[in-house]
């Protein structure tokens, strides 16, 4: 079967028209995200945009386009498409460059305006826009191109862009039985590779028909060194004679990935998670092709941030961004629920109720909250095999790149942050968000009342949240008394008190800068800010309960544990719903 590109341009050449349909994006429980498809007229297609029921209503759509001549984005079901009518005899110069790049394993982006004619490609090897009326101005047209290969985006200002191809490189170290049927499967996978090996009878053209050059020199170490390697460059080591020396110094260039076909003895003198030894998943086999497929799983799983399990165990996955105490609330009920969690946090969580906060699992490895236990891990391939132990991975993400790579059915903001600080509700099939500055309908599906009150814990499916009134809520008489607010900035320092202390009124519970925190009640002392914390001025370091004896904190609040039931509500009807 012909390439992707090559399919469209012995198409135009053949005077045949072609549909373009490229997903822009999807909800609901489909597994493609970014996808496309070339129909043709006689109803055959190349490429695919997702199968079953939904790519038949988009084969259909795209028929109808040869009648109508439909150009741009329509709606079906809950994904968005992007038609594009192909008949210009001014395209195919542009898709006769796509298809050399495919045949090289090259990844390149195809960009056109979301209304009217023009296309531009764009790869390492250049930048190509054709246009017939110059819709858009070619500098605009070449930065979205550069955008999407950053960030993946597949729209951009008007402009729709889809990236084709893989990114990742392929280095093989060495010739041999197991690097020829590595390569052969990586070729089919569309991964570019590069042959490094002293002898000539291991590194023909014969064993490597694909490879982008093979390398000739004397020793491992001499050509390596000159070997052009980067972040996205995973290099397969097969020989045994290269040296530790050589693997380390691709590992301080900065490799993604470097396997190395041998013992595990090998790995002790290595501490980066970026080596991998022996290499490849367990798949069992020992054939040099059951072999390369462990390798090019691995690989595979690595470059996609996947995390290699078994899809029959389902998709029921949960990330929650913040792992405070309310959050941790929430990530307590959905865990017992069934569901899978995972918790993103900041590197240095600010919370004050940490003895009923997961975050506290990244300072100290591991919390239990409630019977459970949280721990901290430090990428996300770690994430499954921690819940698969019926355990919370807590991950240090701020950015929230999880949340991409990962791609969970629903996403939970529980920072708490009063304001959104970059959730959308494109990140997740459902995205529920807790407290003000999130409106249902536009950055998340459901926002969750946090303000005490008989609606406390409800699901709002339009609207926002009660506004932050700056006021905690009343307990046994008090409010905004409870919280003790830094007076100055500076180093946050313990004062001999601890949670769950009884304290006076008047009490000094911490210092921040030598300069004394007191309390205006007594009661006892619920929440405390970690020690050594370097806090501005007015921030919250103490919480005081003024039921005193008779508070509780080793356990979730009943506030948490109401907006957690909302939470829990939500999910539950979209998971029961969605199927």
């Amino acid at each position: 079967m012909p390439s992707f590109a090559q399919s469209i341009k012995g198409s135009l050449e053949a005077e045949q028209p072609v549909v373009l349909a490229t997903l822009l994006s999807r909800s609901g429980r489909g597994t493609r995200t970014h996808a496309r498809m070339a129909v043709f007229p006689d109803g055959s297609s190349n490429g695919t945009i997702g199968g079953g029921a939904f790519e038949a209503k988009v084969k259909e759509q795209a028929l109808a386009c040869f009648e109508s001549g439909t150009h741009g984005i329509v709606k079906i079901a809950t994904s968005r498409v992007h038609f594009t009518l192909l008949e210009e005899e001014y395209l195919i110069p542009l898709f006769r460059k796509a298809a050399n790049l495919e045949k090289q394993c090259i990844p390149y982006v195809l960009a056109q305006p979301e209304e009217g004619p023009g296309f531009a490609l764009y790869s390492r090897k250049g930048f190509c826009y054709l246009t017939p009326n110059g819709t858009v101005d070619e500098k605009v047209m070449k930065q979205a191109c550069k955008e999407a290969c950053d960030d993946g985006k597949t729209e951009h200002d008007g402009i729709v862009t889809d990236f084709i191809g893989r990114k990742e490189h392929i280095l093989f170290v060495g010739g041999g039985f197991v690097s020829e049927a590595t390569a052969r499967l990586a070729h089919t996978l569309g991964y570019r590779y590069d042959v490094i090996e002293p002898r000539p009878a291991y590194r023909t053209k014969t064993q490597f028909p694909s490879a982008l050059s093979r390398m000739e020199g004397d020793d491992y170490t001499t050509m390596l060194s000159e070997f052009p390697v980067d972040e996205e460059t995973y290099a397969v080591v097969t020989s045994h004679t290269v040296k530790e020396a050589d693997i380390q110094s691709l590992l301080d260039r900065g490799c993604a990935y470097v396997g190395f076909l041998g013992s595990r003895v090998r790995s002790d003198h290595f501490h980066d998670r970026r080596m991998h030894t022996p290499i490849g998943l367990d798949l069992g086999g020992e054939s040099p092709e059951e072999v390369a497929l462990s390798i090019m799983a691995e690989i595979n799983m690595t470059a996609t941030s996947a995390s290699g399990r078994q899809f029959s165990k389902g998709n029921n996955l949960v990330i929650v961004r913040g792992a405070g105490d309310l959050a941790t609330g929430t990530i307590i009920r959905l865990h017992n629920a069934g569901y899978a969690v995972l918790a993103l946090e900041i590197p240095q969580p600010t919370v004050i109720r940490r003895t009923v906060s997961f975050a506290e699992a990244l300072f100290d490895g591991q919390k239990t909250v409630a019977g459970v236990t949280a721990v901290r891990i430090d990428n996300i391939g770690e994430a499954y095999p921690a819940i698969d132990k019926g355990l919370i991975p807590v991950l240090a993400d701020p950015e929230g790149k999880a949340i991409r790579a990962l791609k969970p059915q629903v996403l939970v903001d529980a920072i708490i942050a009063k304001k959104n600080l970059g959730t959308k509700i494109t990140d997740a099939p459902l995205v529920v968000a807790l407290g003000p500055g999130f409106t249902a309908g536009l950055d998340c599906h459901v926002a969750i009342e946090t303000q005490r009150g008989h609606m406390l814990g409800a699901l709002l499916r339009e609207g926002s949240p009660a506004a932050n009134t700056g006021v905690p809520g009343i307990i046994a008489g008090f409010g905004k008394e409870r919280v003790i607010h830094s007076n100055t900035k500076g180093t946050f320092t313990h004062a001999g008190f601890e949670i769950g202390s009884l304290v006076q009124a008047g009490d000094t519970i911490a210092y921040v800068d030598g300069v004394p925190q007191k309390t205006v009640i007594g009661g006892m002392l619920r929440g405390l800010l970690r020690e050594g914390m370097e806090v501005p001025e007015g921030f919250k370091v103490a919480d005081v309960d003024p039921r005193g004896s008779k508070a509780c904190y080793t356990l979730p609040s009943d506030k948490a544990m109401a907006i957690a039931g909302g939470v829990l509500e939500a999910v539950d009807a979209f998971m029961h719903t969605s199927k």
